[in-house]
């Protein structure tokens, strides 16, 4: 018997949501599954030439990498629970969840030498980078909506709809925040290499629309705030429901060849987990994920 699934109000070209800026309401019971696994070097790796101005860059061949998976985890309106224990592939949880459609995946490490992230959109324990069409990238930013009204100016208050929304990509043109990021999450989740740097002295600031991206790269910075002990209680803690809540563990982005792999898949149960919907809460069409 077929099902009549709903087609989103955003279901349209991504240019045609970041040229309407007023955010449509995220849908009651929102969900998805995520795993946020441990990536680390292999012992008999040898490091090779390093990148662009001689800063490290992972390896590109899969034998280089050691993979510890995590467990699947189920997000509904800000509430995390486990599904599926640690160790579950994922070929073992598209057995064990029918219908479970994986949206996307990074790979994910901070290079110590400049505090940046590098990722790539695909597990690198399993898929060799030597027959990719790209390599590592850079982290950065697509700048939605900009305003360079300075906070408290009749230019900036009241606003009407999202102003200056940092959405987090592989491969993007802003290598800073829009704006000064709320304390509340800037700290904690982004290498201070991120965070607005205003043009000049005495510069008035403009105000934030907040933070959304590709969410296996939230996923992976929010793993890397905290050690790999506290990971799990952070993911469980932190990602609230258009909200981020501080956890104040030490930080991980410190820990070296320390790398993350993220992945995010459909709840096949909910009407409102399929891809356009994610990719809705992605790109900014609820507004931003961490405000």
């Amino acid at each position: 018997m077929s099902r009549n699934v709903p087609t989103p109000a955003f279901a349209q070209p991504v240019q045609a949501v970041y040229d309407t800026p007023s955010p449509l309401e995220l849908p009651s019971k929102f969900s998805f599954f995520f795993q946020v696994s441990e990536l680390s070097l292999n012992q008999t790796y040898t490091p090779g030439a390093d990148g662009l101005l001689g800063y490290w860059v992972p390896p590109n061949n899969r034998e280089a990498f050691v993979i510890r998976y995590g467990p699947l985890c189920y997000w509904e309106d800000g509430a995390v629970s486990c599904y599926l224990p640690a160790g579950s592939t994922p070929t073992y949880i598209k057995n064990a969840v029918p219908g479970i459609e994986e949206i996307s995946t990074a790979s994910a490490f901070i290079q110590q030498q400049t505090g940046r992230l590098l990722a790539v959109p695909l597990n690198v324990a399993v898929s060799d980078l030597r027959s990719a069409l790209h390599g590592w990238m850079t982290v950065g930013f697509h700048h939605l909506y900009p305003d360079n009204s300075p906070a408290g100016s009749a230019g900036s208050a009241p606003h009407v709809g999202i102003h200056n929304l940092s959405c987090l990509d592989y491969t993007a043109d802003q290598d800073r925040l829009a704006a000064p990021g709320s304390r509340t999450w800037v700290d904690e989740l982004l290498p201070a290499v991120y965070d607005y740097q205003t043009p000049a002295p005495n510069t008035p600031l403009p105000v934030s629309g907040g933070l959304c991206g590709k969410l296996p790269l939230i996923l992976a910075l929010l793993a890397f705030s905290s050690r790999e002990e506290m990971t799990d209680r952070v993911l469980c803690n932190s990602f609230k429901r258009k909200y981020y809540q501080p956890h104040g563990y030490p930080t991980g982005r410190n820990v070296l060849d320390r790398g993350i792999v993220a992945s995010v898949y459909t709840n096949p149960w909910s009407l409102v987990s399929r891809r356009p919907y994610l990719e809705g809460f992605e790109s900014g069409a609820y507004g931003p994920i961490f405000p």
